[in-house]
């Protein structure tokens, strides 16, 4: 498969500044490699594969003949034989600064940042790397070599964690918006987001911290009836997989057992219950009240515990699956129709129709479970009037949670090969916005937020709700403040420690098999990492 990102050649004199700068420069489509390796690939000497990212710290840059590469706004035409473009990085220990140098076909620029006094508390290897990447962010907008990012220099997965962490502090909140601006680059309307979604989530989140003897779980069948095209999670479909079905569920109810009753010894108690995947709802209604009830019998739930059942894909919501959940305390359920475009439903692998989706609200009306609802932004074929008229069909049921994703395509997704241009920059920021302004109108609030690496059109995820009618866990999970035990393959436990929110994270095997046969050894390690947070 031929590589998304653009080649990029980088020097500098700190070892370190290729990986500080990989991620960012992965959001404008840009990957660090070698020169030599350029000079290969150009002459047919070595094979894709062989040209990852590799580091040319402290290296000159050489003439190599005849390339060039295309420039991130499109003024330079590819061709056949490129160079890429060079970033030079010098450091000035002496003046306390940072230099960079672009050169491309199109043009050289320059730019220098200063390493200024402290704004914040952090170390001083952190404020290093900020600043670094704050260069590269000024020295876009300077040139106009790209768009910029609109959350500025910040890639990582879960920002709002930041801004806890500033309120803990006892920052302002003119202070946080200051160093968002000024420290991160990060433009006014996802600061904006940023503030709104943490300002929902303190009171939420100050009810129990610090109670480490409060937990969550997350349960994970890896099933579904047929694999989406778009999808990298651990996920096995139903049918070709059929005879592990039996085992994997044997080796979650052995999980459930014992690691259940080590969590009852231990005197935690559960605040919150996410049973995902894959499509839980694909088992059949026998195994559903199975699993459910060793939930009960082995895990000892706080008396406002919220259950979640996950039933991603509605053709699986059938009458028989709807009875079981409401014999058991499951009060939220998950409907998530992606799209409400029958075309773009079929080109993804779905499999079901958007009546069926239609249908399944209509069944789930006048029952007592809150929905929580999916869409992706980004999906082939759609824009701006397709994304409307999805969100006008889904809030004419006006579910209790709707989360817009941006597409995110990873290795394990099949978008990649199928689908080699999707959206742009340009159109899916008007996207996200538009939906967050039709969904704020219509009365729903940003409650969490993630973003994604490989997130298309600088993008991210917002869960919406309407007031007080939010998915607890949801916030749990993504501010990372409660210990969350993971079942099932390919399932994460977050162990925290409420004294400085540190984490350690333990998966279990994404590989179905290998959780079959590691089983014991799996429930020991957890059981283990247990007793040391109690």
């Amino acid at each position: 498969m031929e590589n998304p990102f653009k080649p990029l050649t980088l020097t500098s004199n700190c070892s370190s500044d290729r990986a500080v700068l990989n991620d960012l420069l992965r959001c404008y489509g840009y990957e660090v490699r070698s020169e030599e390796a350029q000079a290969a690939q150009a002459c047919g000497k070595t094979s894709e594969a062989q040209l990852t990212a590799m580091d040319m710290i402290d290296v000159q840059a050489k003439d190599v003949q005849d390339m060039a590469v295309v420039h991130e706004m499109g003024v330079c035409v590819p061709t056949a034989l490129a160079r890429p473009p060079l970033l030079q990085i010098a450091w000035d220990r002496q003046k306390k600064s940072v230099r960079l140098n672009w050169q491309d076909q199109c043009q050289t620029c320059s730019w220098e940042e200063e390493v200024r006094p402290f704004a914040f508390e952090e170390t001083w290897e952190y404020r290093r790397r900020r600043v670094l990447r704050l260069a590269f962010h000024h020295m876009l907008i300077a040139y106009k070599l790209a768009r910029p990012n609109p959350w500025g220099i910040l890639t990582g997965v879960r920002p709002t964690k930041m801004i806890h962490r500033f309120l803990d502090q006892g920052l302002a909140e003119q202070e946080i918006r200051h160093i968002l601006d000024v420290e991160y680059g990060v433009e006014e309307t996802r600061i904006d987001l940023l503030l709104q979604t943490v300002q929902y989530q303190r009171p939420i989140l100050s009810r129990y911290a610090g109670d480490r003897r409060v937990i969550s779980l997350y349960i994970g069948f890896p099933f579904c009836p047929s694999r989406c095209s778009y999808c990298s999670f651990p996920g096995y479909d139903l049918k070709r997989w059929k005879k592990w079905s039996e085992p994997c569920f044997q080796a979650m109810l052995e999980e459930i057992r014992q690691i259940g009753g080590a969590a009852g010894k231990l005197g935690l108690k559960v605040q919150t219950m996410y049973f995902g995947g894959g499509t839980p709802t694909a088992m059949d209604a026998e195994h559903m009240d199975r699993l459910l009830t060793a939930l009960s019998a082995n895990f000892n739930f706080m008396p406002d515990a919220e259950w979640t059942v996950e039933g991603g894909r509605p053709e699986t919501l059938t009458k028989e699956i709807l009875e079981v959940l409401g014999r058991h305390p499951v009060r939220r359920i998950c409907v998530n129709p992606q799209t409400m475009q029958q075309k773009t439903l079929d080109s993804i692998g779905r499999k079901h129709r958007v009546e069926d989706v239609e249908e399944t609200f209509a069944r789930l009306s006048g029952s007592h479970m809150a929905i929580n609802s999916d869409l992706i932004l980004g999906l082939p074929g759609e824009g701006l009037a397709e994304l409307n008229d999805t969100l006008d069909k889904l809030l004419a049921f006006r579910p209790e949670n709707i989360t817009i994703h941006g597409l995110a395509i990873k290795r394990g997704s099949a978008f990649k090969e199928k689908y080699p241009e999707l959206l742009t920059v340009a159109a899916g920021l008007a996207m996200g916005d538009s939906a967050r302004q039709k969904l704020t109108e219509a009365g729903y609030v940003p409650y969490y937020l993630y973003r994604q690496k490989e997130i298309l059109a600088m993008t991210e995820n917002v869960g919406y709700s309407l007031p007080g009618q939010h998915c607890l866990y949801n916030i749990l999970m993504m501010e990372e403040r409660q210990t969350i035990l993971g079942i099932g393959v390919g399932a994460c436990s977050k162990f925290i420690s409420p004294k400085d929110w540190t984490l350690e994270n333990d998966y279990n095997p994404k590989d179905m098999i290998q959780y079959i046969e590691r089983i014991h050894e799996i429930i020991q390690r957890k059981v283990d990492k247990l007793k040391q947070i109690v």
